[in-house]
């Protein structure tokens, strides 16, 4: 195999949750030799620069001067290509197949008439909501035993972890998507019967920062809470060690969340995350607030509360969670990958 190509985008409209999890599929297959790059929209200097870091190849697209281009020049029929966005349609895959390269496509919504790929892998606690149509030879790798977890969270002793209820987490996906960020800020201004140690992170494709920080100067200055904020973090799993419980938005942090134990509360920021949402909660791995739009800041502040105050509910989702998660999805990936050479 010459490299495994991951054609993904990271900017403000689509977030990095896609990027993220391509990012530890990428680690998995450098750790065994393989050769990694990335070709995409990536509009994020910081991701960039990590995936660099990490000893991955990026070829960013420019939207200007080449909106239809697919793969890179250089890819030749020995690769393997990883689609992973909403984007992409079954001609694609038959242009890639075309070519003579292997094909996964990880995917969180069974939308399309046909998959035409070697692998397809959805990750999500959903996915037994959705019925794949395949080409007869395509092997499906589904759930969260897949989930593609970076080294930062395989390596840490999550099993040391204990949990209170002081420390919140808010993290809401990369590009922190309408303005719902906000509307948690002002549903902590709401919660007075307790202090609160909270930690956000404000997503580093995040397009209303400046508003955000504008509120946090707020809740420090007129609430018993204390909150500390970062656009951007590279260790979340030492964040999700600290944190007692978190806010989350339905995409993949979910399946980092449920690895380290963290009981969370879930918001559907995207049509494609409120069947996760619902399975994590039937699962008794997080609780579904349910979609943005229909949330007001007075229904977020009292889950906050109750939440904090239920000892026993988030000791039953922080167990269960784990279970389901067990950090070696992106090597069976990967392992998958090998068996086709």
């Amino acid at each position: 195999m010459s490299k495994i190509i991951f054609r993904v985008d990271a900017n403000p409209e689509v977030g990095t949750g896609h990027l993220m999890r391509c990012m530890a599929l990428a680690n998995a297959a450098a750790a065994v030799g393989l050769s990694t790059c990335f070709f995409g929209f990536i509009e994020d200097e910081i991701l960039i620069n990590r995936l660099r870091a990490l000893g991955h190849k990026v070829s960013s697209l420019d939207r200007a001067g080449n909106l239809g281009r697919l793969l890179p020049e250089d890819v030749n029929p020995l690769d393997w290509v990883v689609l992973d966005g909403y984007e992409f349609q079954s001609t694609d895959h038959r242009a890639i197949r075309d070519l003579g390269c292997r094909l996964l496509i990880i995917d969180d919504m069974a939308n399309l008439d046909i998959y035409d790929a070697d692998i397809i892998l959805n990750q999500n606690f959903s996915h037994a909501s959705y019925k794949y149509r395949v080409v007869s030879n395509a092997k499906l790798l589904m759930g969260p035993a897949y989930s593609l977890l970076r080294n930062e969270f395989i390596d840490y002793s999550r099993e040391q972890v204990s949990r209170g209820n002081k420390n919140l987490l808010i993290t809401l996906g990369g590009g922190a998507e309408k303005r719902v960020m906000l509307k948690v800020l002002e549903a902590l201004k709401l919660v007075k019967d307790f202090e609160l140690d909270i930690f956000l992170v404000g997503g580093s494709s995040n397009l209303h920062w400046n508003k955000a920080l504008e509120n946090i100067d707020i809740l420090n200055k007129y609430t018993r809470h204390k909150i500390n904020a970062a656009r951007y973090i590279e260790n979340m799993a030492a964040l999700m060690a600290w944190a007692d419980f978190a806010i989350i938005g339905g995409g993949t942090t979910t399946l980092e969340v449920a690895y380290m134990g963290l009981p969370s509360l879930v918001i559907t920021l995207a049509d494609n995350q409120k069947d996760t949402a619902i399975a994590m909660a039937k699962a008794e791995a997080g609780v579904s607030l349910g979609w943005y739009e229909t949330l007001t800041a007075e229904k977020i502040a009292l889950e906050i509360s109750n939440f904090a105050k239920d000892k026993s509910l988030r000791k039953k989702i922080s167990v269960g969670s784990m279970r389901l998660v067990d950090g070696q999805g992106a090597a069976k990936v990967v392992n998958e990958m090998m068996m086709f050479l």
